[in-house]
């Protein structure tokens, strides 16, 4: 949840630390020591973690550092930041739970129309496989400066998931986008504001386009599942019948 400008964010998994900073949006190439390499240019760090799944081992896409002068950590959230290629998320850590002296109970984050959305991040759904994020940044620089270009990509086999995101350099750029129809690699693609939810358990923002698309590619995968072993056991009873006769 966050509070106050965007600059505070509630975690379920970190303990009160003064100066202590979530960094989201990690690259899987990010290590602890590129992690320090660039928050100490700013201050001295008192501690430095990226996380990892305990089960596969694979980066989960963001971390923490702490500062020893928390003064420090609340001038490095004002500012952007990019880490091995790619603009990082950067807020205040404090634990879920926390009284905050102005804060109201919880409720549902209010309902925003794309219409009316402000943000320079877009979704791309329907990504050809064989489409790189290079390509994928060098087509969107057509219409304006991109901060950051990534594919969303599966953990297990590091293959494409047909999806990704762009980040401009400003919002007019994102409603330029959205005036045209866009085709990548002689495929149409799906473009649509990226809208923040709530925070996954693991940490990072569950974007809406992104949850949808992912449970629509899911269904219709287990649907066509579904059909090929039931095709593979017709196959079969009808062997069995020729053999018998």
């Amino acid at each position: 949840r966050v509070h106050g400008g965007n600059f505070v964010l509630l975690m379920a998994d970190t303990d009160l630390v003064e100066g202590k900073l979530f960094i989201g949006g990690l690259s899987w190439d990010t290590t602890d020591e590129k992690l320090r390499e660039h928050f100490a240019q700013f201050g001295e760090l008192s501690d430095v973690v990226v996380m990892f799944d305990k089960f596969s081992g694979h980066p989960r896409g963001f971390g923490f550092v702490t500062y020893v002068d928390a003064e420090i950590a609340k001038k490095v959230v004002k500012d952007p930041h990019v880490l091995d290629g790619r603009q990082v998320d950067v807020k205040l850590a404090i634990p879920r739970g926390q009284q905050i002296s102005d804060a109201r109970p919880a409720s549902p984050p209010p309902v925003v129309s794309e219409a009316t959305l402000k943000t320079k991040k877009v979704f791309v759904g329907g990504l050809h496989t064989t489409v790189d994020e290079d390509e994928f940044r060098r087509y969107f620089e057509k219409f304006g400066a991109v901060n950051d270009a990534v594919i969303m990509k599966d953990r297990e086999n590091s293959r494409s998931r047909g999806f990704g995101f762009i980040t401009f350099e400003s919002e007019e750029t994102v409603e330029k986008v959205l005036k045209s129809a866009h085709k990548i690699a002689d495929k149409q693609v799906e473009v649509k504001k990226a809208q923040p939810k709530q925070r996954t358990t693991s940490g990072a923002y569950e974007y809406e386009a992104e949850r949808t698309y992912s449970a629509s590619r899911s269904e219709t995968y287990g649907t066509s599942r579904g059909i090929f072993s039931l095709s593979l056991l017709l196959c079969y009873i009808h062997c069995l019948l020729c053999n018998t006769t």
